[in-house]
């Protein structure tokens, strides 16, 4: 399993990534949002 962090303060860009990710990778990818920098550390 692959597990990513998306930190991005724009809500719609963190979700068209992670969707295109998704289309992608299938089950194998396991995604994280944060709304910025601090919340991602």
């Amino acid at each position: 399993m692959i597990r990513v962090l998306i930190a991005d303060d724009e809500g719609i860009e963190r979700m068209a990534l992670c969707r295109r990710l998704g289309k992608h990778f299938g089950d194998t990818l396991r995604i994280c949002q944060a709304e910025d920098g601090a919340e991602a550390v």
